[in-house]
Parts: structure tokens; C-alpha cells; sequence
């Protein structure tokens, strides 16, 4: 009944940080808290707060995903005997990204950042075997790289006039250790191997994760500092890994078979496409995006694990053809409509984001390159939003349903909730953050959009005609992610072979000798002269006041 109670109120105060972000936008208002813990002898301990509406609507958003995920919790995880230790984590990862949202200082960011990647370790390794604990290892490390990137900025910053935001003066230095930050947290290219990775968290975790929380907050840090684009080797850089992290992402996507692992793809290309627009200096749509990217996605892995926990765990989706025909109508609803607000379909929630950003790409002049690119990325969502669907849809399977259940009311009241937002928060966004009555599409524009759709469409159908001529090699190479599993294993066994040698050579070797021969040495000199000092000090001494006296 706490666990209720808790959830209620969680969804009131979403809808309060929603609500005061509309006061703060139409008000045009800024808030800069300075809360102070306590002031002693001269001592004082307080922390800045920066509210916005970007920061309470972003907030509102994480909030509201939160209380449904732990809602939805509450049966997907009813059976383990460590659910309160569960709830006790979701809510202190959500409390970690809030300090994230709402610190303006690189140092109580840092607190937020640290929270968010220890915390994932935990909930990444909380069904304890072994594939959990090595997979939340490897996500905690490479985590960890971006914190020590964002210390390095917190170090540099320290010469100009403060840790705040305000104060980035578009330092190079400070500006690639953030864009590294950014990049390490949000999985890009070449640190993107932690993400499937962590697919070993439950898949709640994975719907928080992955939509507004944990991968979300490079981008957001990004959205803070927002002169990071304006450096141009920055610049550059962002452009050519973002758009290789889509192309990755995107292949894998189009090859594997894991469900979850499928969707986690899907979300590294979304974050590749936000990040790519933001070298653009498209700030407010992207902004727009990653709260429309977040409702959706969430919506997309709680229908993937309404399917796992009722079809016997089973995540490969070659096995689960038919499955939502059979027993989970609503789940599978849910899931068409989600993929295809993926794909930008009119008139759902992506379509507003995607179109808008394409719409001002082309005002601001981003050139035929970028704009080819990007709708070339619309055309590899859509083949994969189309794959989940055709298997789960039109694939026979030939698994047993013994182990298949019928839908309940918890999960599929969560998932009817966050399909109304999937098919209405772009539009209610749209005239919330931009205040317009409505897109002004060129007919062309919206023709060429609509045949990216149809292209991409028939583009799948002919890759699932023609996979059988990709050879095993092509295979194995998109399914370590280009060959990064590999470099991370070989760089792993170099590592490891360097410390052996270390070991060896050094530590048990010739320095082992000549620092125990300097030690040995050291301490003999030391011996003697408190030898001397027990023995002939005294006497020294004692002549010496005979001296005196004569």
C-alpha cells in the first residue's frame, strides 16, 4: 500500500513540475536558489539550484516516466524477494538525475553523474550471475570515463570565475572534456558497447534508462552548455560521431535478434540523431525530441517486457512470432504504435520532432549533404521499427505458449496511458514549447517525407529478400558493433599482458632489489645513528660540562 502511495504522489508532483515550467516559460522567469545546509564559524555549505522551464519540464518528464515504471514495477517484479531494495534504487537513480537537471554547478553535477553510473552498476548486476556482473562492470567502467572527464573540466574551470554554466567562455580545453563527458554517457561511437550491455538490467530499468534518465543526461549537459557546438573542431568531431554512432546503431539493429537489444539500438541512433542536430545549433527542437524520444521509448520497452515476462523470458524474436495475436492484443497496439511514432509517421508524437528538425535544418541552410543524411537515417528507423513489428506480427514461430499468460490490468493500464502520450505529446509539445498553431510544411517537403516513409518501408522488405547474400564475416563484424567488442577484448588482453609483465619484471624483479636494497640501507643509517645517540650523546655531554667547569 506504501509502495501505492508513493507512486501517486510521484505522479502529482510530475504533474506540478509540468505545470510550473508552463508558468516559468509564459512568465519568462529564472530562478538561481542558493540553498545553504548550514553556516558555522565562517563555514559555509550551500548549493546552488538553477530553475527554468526547461529543467522543471525535463523533470516533470523523468517523474512521470518514473511513477509508471515503478507502477508497472510493482508486478513485473512482484515475485522477487528483493523488490523494496529495488524501489529504494529506482528512487535514488531518479534522485540522482534530478540533481543532474537542476544543479547549474559542475561540481553538484558531478554528484548527480556519479550517482547515476554507480547506481546502474547496481541495478545492471541485480539478478547476480555472472553475464550480469561482467555487463554492469563494463558499464560501470566506461562510465567512469566520463566522470573522469568532467573532473578534468571541473579542474580547468577552477581558472575561470566559477564552476557555474554561465561562466563557460568557450575554452577548447573544457569543451572537449564535456563533449567526451557527454559522449561516454550517452554511448556514442567509440564507447558504445556499454549499452547492450547493460540490457541485463530488468526491463523496467531498461525503459527508465534508456528514455530519460542515464543516457539522456549527455545530451542534456550538452543542452546546459550550449556553446559547446559553436567550438568548431567540436564541430566537427560531433558531426562524424554522431553520424557513424546512427550508421552502427542502425545496422546492428537491422541484424540481431534480441528484443531488447533491438530497441537499445534504436535508442543509441535517437541519441546519435539528437546530438547530430545539436552540432547543427538546433537547441530548442532537439530539446523538443528528447522529451517526445522519452515517452515513446519507455512505452516501447515496457510492451518488450510485458512480452519476456509472459512468453516464459524469452527474448529472441524469432521464437515470439504471433505471440501478441494470441494473448496480448493490447501490448502489441501499443508496440505498433510506439515503433511507428519511431519511424515519424504523421501524425504521431516523432513525427512533429523529426519534421521539425529536417524543416529548420533546411532554413538555416545545412547544406544537401546534411539534409540526404539525416533522411537516410529516417529511411534506417523505419526499416527497423518495421522489423520488430513483422516479426512479432507475421513470423511463424513455432514456440510452444504453455508458458504464455493473458494481459493484466497493471501492465496494460501503464501502457495505455503512455500510448494517449504516444499519439498526443508531440502535438500538445509542439504549441507548449513553440507556441504555434501547427507545422508549415511545403507541399514538396511533405511529399519527399512521406516517400522516405514508403521507401523505407519497401527498403526492409527487400533487405529481409536479399539477407541471405550477406556472408557469416558481414555478420560477426555488425554484431560486435564494427569490430568495438573486439578492440575492447584485445585492448583488455594488452592491458592485462602489460601488467603481467609489470608484475614480473618489475614489481617481483630488479625493482623489487634495488628498492628493498635503498629501504634496507635507509633504515640502517637510521639504526645507527640512534645508536650514537643512545651511546655517546650523554657522554657527550657529560665532557662537555667538565669542560665548562674547569
Amino acid at each position: 500500500m506504501k509502495v501505492y502511495l508513493f507512486i501517486v504522489y510521484m505522479f502529482l508532483v510530475c504533474l506540478f513540475f509540468i505545470f510550473q515550467s508552463l508558468f516559468f516559460m509564459l512568465s519568462n522567469m529564472i530562478y538561481l536558489v542558493n540553498w545553504t545546509f548550514f553556516f558555522v564559524y565562517g563555514v559555509n555549505l550551500s548549493m546552488i539550484i538553477y530553475i527554468d522551464w526547461i529543467s522543471l519540464m525535463f523533470l516533470g518528464v523523468v517523474m512521470f516516466i518514473s511513477s509508471f515504471v515503478m507502477f508497472y514495477s510493482v508486478e513485473y517484479m512482484g515475485s522477487n524477494k528483493f523488490i523494496n531494495l529495488y524501489m529504494y534504487l529506482v528512487l535514488m537513480f531518479v534522485m540522482s538525475m534530478g540533481l543532474v537537471i537542476l544543479s547549474p554547478n559542475l561540481l553538484s553535477i558531478l554528484l548527480g553523474w556519479d550517482g547515476l553510473g554507480l547506481i546502474s552498476y547496481c541495478l545492471v548486476s541485480y539478478y547476480q550471475n555472472f553475464f550480469s556482473y561482467k555487463s554492469a562492470m563494463l558499464t560501470l567502467l566506461m562510465n567512469r570515463l566520463g566522470d573522469l572527464t568532467l573532473i578534468m573540466a571541473i579542474c580547468l574551470m577552477w581558472g575561470l570565475e566559477g564552476w557555474l554554466f554561465i561562466f563557460f567562455n568557450n575554452s577548447f580545453v573544457v569543451g572537449f572534456m564535456l563533449m567526451i563527458s557527454g559522449l561516454a554517457k550517452s554511448a556514442q561511437i567509440p564507447l558504445s558497447i556499454w549499452l547492450p550491455a547493460a540490457m541485463a538490467a530488468p526491463t523496467p530499468i531498461s525503459a527508465l534508462v534508456h528514455s530519460s534518465t542515464l543516457v539522456t543526461a549527455g545530451v542534456y549537459l550538452y543542452l546546459r552548455f550550449l556553446m559547446i557546438y559553436s567550438i568548431n573542431f567540436i564541430n566537427c568531431m560531433l558531426h562524424i560521431i554522431t553520424f557513424s554512432t546512427i550508421l552502427m546503431s542502425s545496422m546492428v539493429a537491422l541484424f540481431i535478434y534480441d528484443l531488447k537489444k533491438i530497441i537499445a539500438m534504436s535508442t543509441l541512433s535517437q541519441l546519435g540523431l539528437m546530438m547530430y542536430f545539436y552540432s547543427l545549433g538546433l537547441l530548442d527542437v532537439v530539446f523538443f525530441h528528447l522529451l517526445t524520444h522519452a515517452l515513446f521509448k519507455s512505452m516501447m520497452f515496457m510492451c518488450a517486457g510485458v512480452i519476456i515476462h509472459y512468453s516464459g523470458d524469452n527474448q529472441d524474436i524469432r521464437l515470439l512470432g504471433g505471440l501478441g495475436l494470441m494473448n496480448l492484443p493490447y501490448t502489441l497496439n501499443s508496440l505498433i504504435i510506439s515503433s511507428l511514432a519511431l519511424s515519424g509517421l504523421p501524425f504521431l508524437a516523432g513525427f512533429y520532432s523529426k519534421d521539425f528538425m529536417l524543416e529548420l535544418m533546411l532554413m538555416k541552410g545545412g547544406g544537401l549533404y546534411m539534409y540526404l543524411g539525416s533522411v537516410l537515417l529516417l529511411i534506417f528507423t523505419v526499416m527497423y521499427s518495421l522489423r520488430i513489428c513483422f516479426y512479432l506480427i507475421c513470423s511463424s514461430s513455432g514456440i510452444s505458449y504453455i508458458y504464455c499468460k493473458s494481459e493484466t490490468f497493471i501492465m496494460s493500464g501503464n501502457l495505455m496511458m503512455l500510448t494517449l502520450m504516444s499519439l498526443f505529446s508531440g502535438f500538445l509539445l509542439l504549441d507548449l514549447l513553440f507556441l504555434t498553431e501547427g507545422i508549415f510544411l511545403i507541399e514538396v517537403d511533405m511529399i519527399f517525407l512521406l516517400m522516405m516513409l514508403f521507401i523505407g518501408f519497401i527498403g526492409y522488405f527487400f533487405f529481409i529478400k536479399f539477407i541471405t547474400f550477406f556472408s557469416m564475416y558481414w555478420f560477426i563484424f555488425v554484431n560486435l558493433m564494427w569490430g568495438m567488442n573486439l578492440m575492447l577484448s584485445c585492448f583488455n588482453g594488452f592491458f592485462y599482458l602489460l601488467m603481467s609483465f609489470y608484475m614480473l619484471y618489475l614489481d617481483k624483479g630488479w625493482m623489487e632489489l634495488l628498492i628493498l636494497g635503498m629501504v634496507k640501507n635507509f633504515i640502517e643509517m637510521i639504526s645507527n645513528l640512534l645508536s650514537f645517540y643512545y651511546n655517546y650523546f650523554y657522554m657527550l655531554i657529560f665532557l662537555g660540562m667538565m669542560v665548562m667547569m674547569i
